[in-house]
């Protein structure tokens, strides 16, 4: 949780893939537990412009956004095993 906002992401690394994070192995972050303040999604809140659900219900529109922009990469499956 940051500045009181606590957003579940689901790991699809596009925000990662929209700028090119050299952190980003496969669609996870290597570094998501140090990871900067930039990368946390309540970093930027400010309850003087919105409130913390409207910031909540911008930033899921933006990834299914970013989603659609950069897609998760493929996940390469091993059938012979």
């Amino acid at each position: 949780m940051v500045n009181g906002i606590k957003f579940d992401c689901w790991g699809c690394g596009a925000c990662c893939r929209a700028i090119a994070c050299t952190f980003l192995d496969g669609n996870r972050c290597r570094i998501y537990a140090k990871r900067p303040d930039i990368c946390r999604v309540g970093y930027s809140f400010d309850p003087e412009v919105m409130t913390a659900q409207q910031y909540l219900d911008l930033t899921r529109d933006v990834c299914k956004q970013l989603e659609e922009l950069y897609p998760p990469k493929a996940t390469v499956v091993d059938c012979r095993s």
